[in-house]
């Protein structure tokens, strides 16, 4: 548009005419918006391929490309120039062996020596690392390249868009490690396999939590199984949604415009012969993979996101191929502190191989030679002018200008007395005369004009640079903080950070110093419509060879077949460039085995005695199987559970799916189930034999009574899918049982312990109380009371749990209460202290002066019995908590041969050793003789003692926990006594002081890295609480004492008002006459055995109420 002095007059009298405040411009209300071009950007990471090997010898054609003349060499023996000489070619074909890209083999090729200091780097190190190879030719190979006819797709991709012949792998290792620094900006030290982050999954924040955070959306998109898979923050259930299967959801996304912000696209890891792989990934088909890229564009291409996406392809690293461009040495940051391991001890402080890289948009220009006719007006005027075709380069300036206007406009107003803001229409400033206002917006006009014309002069400059450098499609150097900032696989993060306005911080060190590229995105006005929507068009066939022809034959006889595909421009497209098929029996690389560990760890197959062994004696075919199957039924998994509920933070776990796996939950649920008889055999042999059959009877009560009540409502409110932190809300009656959450096994071992917590109570009451009272309280005690303290300690919405966020832990760490001291046992027992105390000692029980009377059980027998079956069936109890077998010892590379079942079982049997040898001293130095019932109850003691800490504590610990559960055991019989509190089978003092006891030994031993195992939350950078005797501070040992705290006033405040209205309505203790007889003759009929011990009562029941009615 010209502009005529006319023009300028109508502009200057409607300024001047026209109010202020309808030209103070409204300012936008502040949000979070992608303010560029590009609202997408997907990423294809390809395998093990440098710069020069795959695009080095297009600088035949492309002289602007860094690429490679045929003079460049490499030396057998770096040392030695007289050694032979191995010249670059473009001979590459089909690369059946793996060159060597360990840091080890890439220090060698970089240097050539283990000399590391020269600046830059030599980069004569290729043939002779590949020569210590056991490969033949392996020199040659790594010296070879691809002549572009050999790779038509790329050729023009690199004709019609950008490549980047400046980009570097992030860490000279293999791949891994350069895979995290894509969408992580650091590897976590990983300069390797690191089998335990392997397993637990890699803790460091990713720009996928930075896109979560802004409210901006990412998919994975993946064919065998996705490598992102190994952060540990994508395996949790809010993300489960964004893996999406690669032939199912790529296109169907594509095609109807729904693909996220951030899309990442992965390949096919294992060569099979129905789905070949297509990752580039030596000895891997590059044609397959031509073809796979061929794909991902043309999908893109034909989307209606199109105009605002943008592709990069990279590749992870250089795979050992020869490179000429020397990797960059100096400036480059650590990206978090951290040092890799020994022998190395790298100080990710260098940058890796180059490695080929496109940009790919309709924002990128193609090379032609033109230049395009630059804009001739500031977005600002053409706004004001009404002009419509307004393009994102021109922003800064329009807000530059607005923002001159309007300080001009307000400047030298009068401040009101009230706040006022820009934009407010209701603002008026005090009236002046109108002459003045005229001069003041005359003189604002002349302000903009000037500052129109600098800032469009500055911008002019700047993109006539910007498109003389696209001109040549080449992009050399990047836009970065420093002047040492380079092209790195940091740089898309960084780029992202930048591109889509998010508001996070840069994830490490490394993306604040890469270079970024999102300037290529702004050098035009609109998306280019000129962009090939077919890389390649099908022609007729012809040519002859392995390379130029189509060889007959079907592909039942044949595992091959070539074909001539080709544009105007380029050669045909082949379908295969090896001349044999995929080799499904082939041996794993080193990836592929990391691949087959991570599917191992989403079916829980890590934690079998197999785990350091799976993957290495698979073949290819057996591995692919493996890994499709076990992200199958890890997402189902993982999507049902968020169907029925479950917390979007957690993290998918899943049970062993071997054949060779341990024994699960079911096996467990029955050692514990044995505690039963355990109990009811104790029981009987405390007590005198005219009560045996009434507390066998009563044992038997807890068992079916508790199964009714804990079917009914226990379940639901100890682990009911709740928000709510106090009492689960859901599975009432096993509704919706089974679920993605919990199947009818684990109902069962959860109801084995409810049933254990009745026992325990029975057992205080013993010899006094009511059939009746028996049923009432039972059903109540597991059906509410115990249900209510499990949901606090172990639900995962608890708010004792420690398996919360880590932002709701109690004091940072949650109570840990591993197999029940407190849920189970200090329940049990508080239940039967206020039980015993409402009802009072049995008769007999103490003197008229206060003096204990001793009322020994009747059969010692019984109760040797009853504490070895107890003592197995704590193997359920406590190492059966961990619903698994085998769990990796942390920090150690030979994980599989320590378990923390195993160290679980050894713990609980040293503690109760320890307490009951120690019990059998002490009471023998208090009663001048040894008694095998305070052995038993020792031991109990120490059983109970460790079961809270069981599984965080070391074997060594365990010892001093027994040791001081037998002396709490000891002094609290000796409190009882003199408090006349009477408990037949000593419960309380048992179950009740051991109990606490374990709770408060917990938050003084608990080992940090035990604790790290047993209650992983799948955060990253989380550190627990731990021992407070091993420096682990207050927070574990505070949640400790709140639990020991809140269980004894929970059910104080439940089961003793209970107690006492059952005591006031006369339906909780025997008469006196009754007693002295005994429940069994009283209650049930007759004595528990044929020939009655106690030859002065009744023998049967007709005796009885003879006896009775007498009296």
């Amino acid at each position: 548009m010209i502009l005529r002095p006319t023009h300028f007059t109508l502009l200057l009298l409607f300024f001047l005419l026209t109010p202020s405040h309808s030209l103070q411009f409204p300012m936008p209300k502040h949000k979070h918006a992608i303010k560029g071009p590009i609202k997408t950007l997907v990423v294809l990471v390809m395998e093990n391929r440098s710069f020069d090997h795959i695009l080095g010898w297009l600088k035949g054609t492309r002289p602007d490309i860094d690429g490679l003349t045929g003079t460049e060499s490499n030396h057998l023996n770096a040392s030695d120039p007289s050694s032979p000489e191995i010249f670059v070619s473009d001979d590459a074909v089909f690369v059946d062996s793996d060159p060597g890209h360990s840091i080890q083999a890439i220090r060698e090729q970089i240097f050539g020596s283990n000399d590391t200091s020269p600046d830059p780097a030599p980069m004569n190190g290729f043939a002779q690392q590949a020569a210590g190879m056991d490969a033949p030719n392996m020199p040659k190979t790594v010296m070879s390249g691809f002549k572009p006819e050999l790779l038509p797709v790329y050729t023009e991709l690199a004709n019609e868009f950008a490549v980047c012949d400046r980009w570097f792998a992030s860490v000279p290792a293999s791949t891994q490690p350069n895979r995290f620094y894509v969408h992580s900006a650091t590897s976590h030290g990983a300069s390797s396999n690191v089998r335990k982050d392997l397993i637990h999954g890699f803790p460091q924040k990713t720009i996928f939590d930075s896109l979560d955070e802004n409210g901006l959306t990412f998919g994975i998109y993946y064919q065998n199984i996705p490598a992102t898979m190994f952060f540990k923050s994508l395996r949790k259930l809010k993300h489960i949604t964004k893996f999406h299967d690669y032939g199912l959801k790529f296109k169907l996304h594509a095609e109807m415009g729904l693909l996220p912000n951030y899309a990442v696209v992965e390949q096919r890891y294992f060569d099979v012969d129905l789905f070949p792989a297509n990752d580039d990934h030596p000895s891997h088909d590059v044609a397959i993979g031509q073809r796979f890229v061929k794909d991902v564009y043309e999908v893109l291409r034909a989307s209606p996101q199109w105009k605002e996406m943008a592709l990069l392809i990279t590749y992870d690293e250089h795979g050992g191929f020869y490179d000429h461009v020397p990797t960059p040495l100096s400036g480059v940051p650590n990206p978090d502190g951290i040092i890799g391991p020994d022998p190395w001890y790298f100080r990710f402080d260098r940058l890796g191989v180059r490695v080929p890289t496109f940009l790919i948009s309709p924002w990128i220009d193609k090379g032609t030679g033109k230049k395009k006719k630059e804009q001739k007006e500031c977005r600002f005027f053409r706004w004001m002018f009404g002009k419509k075709d307004l393009t994102a380069l021109d922003t800064n300036c329009q807000n530059q200008l607005v923002i001159q206007a309007m300080v001009l406009k307000n400047s030298g107003k009068k401040k009101k007395e009230h706040k006022r803001h820009v934009g407010d229409v209701h603002d008026r400033t005090p009236a002046t005369p109108l002459l003045w206002q005229g001069l003041r917006k005359l003189a604002l006009l002349v302000t903009g004009i000037t500052e129109f014309f600098r800032v469009r002069a500055n911008l002019m400059e700047t993109r006539a640079k910007m498109f003389s450098l696209a001109l040549m499609q080449v992009i050399h150097e990047p836009t970065g903080p420093t002047p040492q900032s380079q092209f790195e696989h940091s740089s898309i993060s960084a780029t992202v950070k930048k591109l889509f306005n998010l508001k996070s911080n840069f994830l490490t060190k490394r993306d604040a110093w890469a270079g970024t590229f999102e300037k290529w995105f702004y050098l035009r006005d609109t998306p280019r419509d000129d962009c090939p929507g077919v890389l390649h068009r099908p022609g007729k066939m012809g040519g002859s060879g392995a390379l130029g022809g189509r060889l007959e034959g079907s592909r039942s006889k044949s595992r091959f077949k070539i074909l001539d595909v080709f544009t105007e421009k380029l050669p045909e497209v082949k379908t295969s460039l090896r001349p044999w098929g995929p080799k499904e029996d082939a041996t794993l690389s080193e990836f592929q085995v990391e691949l087959v560990q991570l599917a191992s760890q989403l079916n829980g197959d890590h934690v079998l005695n197999t785990y350091p062994d799976i993957g290495k004696s698979m073949t290819v075919g057996e591995a692919n199987r493996y890994v499709e199957d076990a992200i199958e039924k890890f997402l189902e998994a993982g999507r049902a559970a968020l169907q029925a509920g479950a917390n979007e933070s957690a993290i998918v776990t899943m049970r062993p799916s071997l054949t060779s796996r341990t024994s699960g939950g079911e096996d467990y649920t029955y050692l514990v189930f044995v505690m039963q008889l355990g109990f009811a055999m104790l029981c009987a042999g405390s007590v005198r034999a005219k009560n045996a059959m009434n507390i066998m009877l009563t044992n038997v009560v807890d068992a079916v009574v508790g199964s009714i009540s804990y079917f009914l409502f226990g379940f639901a409110f100890a682990f009911g899918s709740s928000s709510n932190p106090f009492i689960g809300t859901d599975f009432f009656a096993l509704k919706d049982i089974p679920s993605s959450s919990y199947d009818y096994s684990f109902f069962l071992y959860q109801w084995a312990f409810a049933i254990a917590v009745a026992g325990i109570t029975s057992g205080s009451i013993a010899e006094r109380t009511q059939f009746s009272a028996y049923l009432i309280f039972s059903f109540f005690l597991t059906g509410f009371v115990y249900p209510i303290v499990a949901h606090w300690v172990w639900s995962s919405s608890g708010w004792l749990s420690p398996s919360l966020a880590s932002s709701s832990l109690l004091f940072g760490s949650g109570a840990i209460d591993f197999a029940g001291s407190g849920v189970v046992h200090l329940v049990g027992g508080i239940a039967g202290l206020w039980g015993s105390f409402i009802e009072g000692p049995r008769v007999g029980r103490f003197d008229a002066f206060g003096k204990a009377v001793p009322m020994r059980g009747h059969n010692a027998t019984l109760v040797v019995l009853g504490t070895f079956l107890l003592w197995f069936g704590w193997f359920g109890f406590n190492p059966g908590s961990f619903d698994k077998i085998l769990v990796a010892y942390p920090n150690t590379t030979d994980q599989g041969n320590w378990t923390a079942v195993g160290r679980t079982a050894v713990t609980t049997t040293l503690a109760g050793s320890t307490a009951g040898i120690v019990t059998l001293f002490g009471r023998r130095l208090l009663v001048g003789h040894w008694d095998a019932l305070d052995v038993c109850n020792g031991l109990l003691g120490g059983f109970v003692a460790i079961t809270s800490g069981c599984s965080v504590v070391e074997p060594w610990a365990a010892i001093v926990c027994g040791f001081f559960a037998a002396w709490v055991l000891i002094g609290l019989n000796i409190l009882a006594m003199k408090l006349q509190f009477d408990d037949p089978l000593e419960a309380t003092q048992l179950h009740g002081g051991c109990g606490a006891w374990g709770l408060i030994f917990t938050g003084l031993f608990a080992k940090k890295e035990f604790v790290l195992q047993a209650y992983d939350s799948g955060e990253s950078g989380i550190v627990r609480p731990y021992g407070l005797f091993l420096g682990g501070g207050w927070g574990l040992f505070g949640a400790q004492v709140v639990e020991v705290l809140v269980i004894v006033g929970w059910v104080s405040v439940t089961m003793g008002p209970l107690f006492f209205g059952l005591h006031k309505l006369r339906i909780l203790r025997i008469s006196r006459v009754d007693e002295v007889a005994g429940l069994d003759i009283s209650s049930h009929g007759g004595y528990a055995y044929n020939a009655h011990p106690e030859d002065t009562g009744p023998r049967f029941y007709a005796e009885y109420v003879r006896l009775h009615a007498e009296s």
